[in-house]
Parts: structure tokens; sequence; C-alpha cells
């Protein structure tokens, strides 16, 4: 219900993590992390969050054409719809899905690890750095 005597919830902290499905044919596409509320989206904004497709980081200098493809990107944004999902009765429990019908460019925002796969991400991460520190040091072979 909106009005003057609504007030907005408060939007600190509430990020959280959900799998973003193609809206033609809900297929799950990443998982992103969503940094407002999904009931806030779908109260106070229509449903739909607008965000930005951020280009990948480079430790090189950037040739003009890779600037230019970089620059590109920065101006796309994927458009996200929040649709409620109510169970059954008698809990009637409401979650939520993620929706777009930017597949390709949803292919290019920041994927988030979930839960279950932060431990294996985390190992991942440590075997590679300690394998591109030994090659920069010249232990590696």
């Amino acid at each position: 219900m909106r009005g003057p005597g609504r007030q907005q919830p408060d939007l600190e902290g509430v990020a959280m993590r959900f799998v973003l499905y193609a809206e033609r044919d809900l297929e799950p596409i990443t998982v992103i992390e969503l940094p407002i509320s999904p009931e806030h989206v779908y109260q106070y904004m229509g449903g739909v969050v607008r965000i930005a497709v951020m280009p990948p980081l480079s430790a090189r200098p950037m040739s003009d054409a890779e600037a230019a493809v970089a620059a590109e990107l920065w101006q796309q944004i994927v458009n996200v719809r929040v649709h409620p999902l109510i169970g059954p009765a008698p809990h009637r429990v409401r979650t939520w899905m993620l929706t777009t019908d930017d597949e390709e460019l949803a292919l290019l925002l920041r994927s988030e690890v979930l839960p279950g796969q932060r431990r294996e991400w985390h190992e991942q991460f440590k075997r590679g750095l300690v394998t591109g520190l030994m090659a920069v040091l010249g232990g590696g072979s």
C-alpha cells in the first residue's frame, strides 16, 4: 500500500543472492546479488531493478579498441524483474524469482558465489594464487 502514512523499509544490509532466470524459457543465467530487498523493488519500484554491467578490470593497460569496448559496456543496463512466488496453504510463504529478457547482457553481470560453493571457490582461489606467486618468484614449473 502506497501513501504518505506508509514508511519505506530500511534498506541497509539487505543484500541477498538470487538465481537470475531467462524470462523466455526460465533457464538459469547466473547468480547475482540484489543490493536492496526484492520486496522493496516489488512494492516501490514497479517490480523492476536496473543493474549496470561492469566491464572486467585489467592489470595491464588497455588498447584503444579495448577501452572503447569497456566504455560501451559501462553504458549497458540489465533490467531485472522481481516476481513474488507464494507457497501453498496453510503457510503461504513468499519467496522471490528474478527474471530478465536481456539474456546475453545478463551473462556479463558480476556473478556471485552461493554459500554452498564458497569453500570450493576459496580453495581454487588459494591454489591459483599460490601457483601464480610461485611462477612469478621462479619456483613454479
